[in-house]
């Protein structure tokens, strides 16, 4: 049982992993690609891919934007009143909500971005080998990889 949660907890650190490389490397070539327009052909071809892949249609404005992180969206109902609050120094914020809320952080709004997905042969290039083969035996890399089409 011990052994499953461990398990179980080092899927969702791959996970992440995955989300954090997809979301550095969309950046990396949001950034090349407005350094440099010509340089979009050649940056990051599998960021790209991926970005094609999952990546809903958007303005122009909002796909060259970076994505920071860390962060949250806090999502309520529209006729939601919201109270906000910070203190002076910008280190903590307090909400009240009239109705209902739900908070996600980066991790999760990544993953329904799709950006939680990549190749086996990119796994296979950013986990140590003895992970990797550790990972491959016990079937925790199923939830992030995908085939190459």
């Amino acid at each position: 049982k011990e052994i499953r949660k461990k398990r179980d907890c080092l899927k969702e650190l791959i996970a992440q992993n995955v989300c954090f490389r997809n979301l550095v490397g969309r950046n990396h070539a949001r950034n090349a690609e407005a350094s440099n327009p010509s340089f979009s052909n050649n940056v990051h071809q599998e960021s790209k891919a991926h970005h094609n892949r999952h990546e809903k249609s958007s303005s122009k404005k909002t796909e060259d934007v970076k994505i920071p992180l860390p962060f949250i969206v806090v999502n309520t109902h529209a006729k939601a009143e919201i109270e906000c609050e910070m203190c002076p120094q910008e280190t903590n914020v307090s909400f009240d909500f009239s109705h209902p809320f739900e908070i996600n952080d980066d991790n999760e709004i990544l993953k329904r971005l799709g950006m939680n997905y990549t190749s086996k042969a990119a796994l296979q290039r950013s986990l140590p080998p003895d992970l990797y083969a550790y990972c491959e035996r016990h079937g925790l890399l199923q939830r992030v990889s995908q085939q190459q089409k």
